[in-house]
């Protein structure tokens, strides 16, 4: 019979084994991410597992390694080494918002109340912007480290968005604070999906949806439809994706701009590739090209990436599913630009294996699905691993 795990020592602990990662993961995650903040410090495994074990009670930390810790894991470090929370994961992201809470302790249950709609009416244009500035950040951080890593941040900041929102009266406070949850929900989604939590996934887009509405912002609501048919993809239901698909292409019409356009425009070329439409996905995308601008950077569309590189690397990801040869050419156009970030790349090598083997070229495949694997173990992809395995296991000798 095999022995029962023992109850986490402290809430670094926790996190660790909710987040799925092994403490050589986070230590090299670490590392990474004080290089990024600028922070000369570094974490080996040993050390965090004291963190983690509670072996040292009561040492001090140095201020550049908390705020490392606090990036890394969404919480300060006096709470990380203090005891476990009691409760699921998401009673852990609502803890994010804690200080509402630590405001209003000795109130009563009427007065806390009053208290959090008293801040959530305060909400002003500089909080609106530092929360938007927050949802950037965590999106800058989503491309350049694994998802597992940042899950827990963006848990904490979607936790003070409901929040503020579920205690806000007046549209004045509520139509922006709905768009930056909408914004926020809609990221958390894609990392959801990246890490093959499918449920949570849709949850969260459901939400990212209803944000939108209430800011009624057709990009945003435009943008998690399309978003939703990508998970409904993921669990074989195709025409239900084109459904949604083409009805968040509908949904934005003409009144977005050009940028989320092609990018919806695309998005519809996938969703009908999954569906077999190779004809209706070669017209998908042959309006992507059309309409996407020049000048692919729109400051009002932060959640949008796309420039010609982007598209054709997205562009061959469709040919080589529908098995078309010019798909080679389209990835190793955008396999030469630089800018991906490590799913995107961990994508693009798994595409050119694919494609590689339709030509015929199985030993330069073989290589580009090493790479494809390797960079999506740095990356964290369920979704990419399980796409990798399923190449491999269909071409036994890769």
């Amino acid at each position: 019979m095999a022995r029962e795990r023992p109850a986490p020592r402290t809430l670094l602990e926790q996190l660790i084994r909710e987040m799925d990662a092994t403490y050589e993961e986070l230590a090299a995650q670490y590392d990474k991410l004080a290089d990024s903040l600028g922070e000369k410090t570094a974490m080996s495994v040993r050390h965090l597992q004291r963190l983690a074990y509670s072996e040292r009670p009561g040492q001090r930390t140095v201020p550049r390694t908390s705020r490392v810790m606090r990036e890394l894991f969404g919480f300060p470090m006096a709470e990380l080494l203090g005891p476990p929370r009691v409760g699921t994961k998401t009673d852990l992201a609502i803890v994010g918002a804690a200080a509402d809470k630590a405001a209003t302790d000795g109130l009563a249950p009427s007065g806390e109340l009053a208290e959090r709609i008293r801040v959530a009416t305060s909400v002003d244009h500089a909080l609106v912007q530092a929360l938007h500035d927050q949802t950037d950040y965590l999106r800058v951080m989503d491309r350049r480290l694994a998802g597992v890593i940042l899950r827990q941040q963006l848990l904490g900041h979607l936790a003070t968005l409901r929040t503020l929102l579920e205690h806000a009266v007046c549209s004045d406070q509520r139509v922006p604070l709905s768009a930056e949850l909408a914004d926020a929900e809609a990221l958390a989604a894609w990392v959801a999906l990246d890490l093959g939590d499918i449920e949570a996934a849709w949850t969260h887009h459901h939400t990212a949806r209803l944000a939108a509405r209430e800011a009624e912002s057709l990009p945003l609501l435009a943008h998690a439809m399309m978003q939703q048919a990508f998970v409904l993809t993921e669990i074989n239901e195709a025409d239900s994706a084109v459904q949604l698909a083409r009805e968040a292409t509908t949904t934005a019409g003409t009144a977005v701009p050009p940028l989320l356009v092609a990018w919806l425009r695309a998005g519809e070329g996938e969703v009908l590739a999954v569906a077999g439409d190779d004809r209706g996905s070669r017209a998908a995308f042959d309006k992507a090209h059309a309409v996407l601008p020049r000048d692919a950077s729109d400051p009002d569309l932060p959640y949008i990436q796309l420039d010609q590189t982007h598209l054709a690397r997205w562009h061959g990801n469709v040919l080589a599913r529908l098995g078309d040869a010019a798909a080679v050419d389209r990835l190793f156009e955008a396999l030469n630009a630089p800018d991906h970030s490590l799913r995107a790349q961990a994508g693009l090598h798994t595409d050119l294996a694919v494609s590689l083997t339709a030509t015929g070229d199985r030993d330069q495949a073989r290589g580009h699905l090493q790479q494809a694997r390797d960079l999506a173990e740095r990356a964290g992809s369920r979704r990419q691993l399980r796409r990798i395995v399923r190449l491999s296991a269909e071409r036994q000798d890769m």
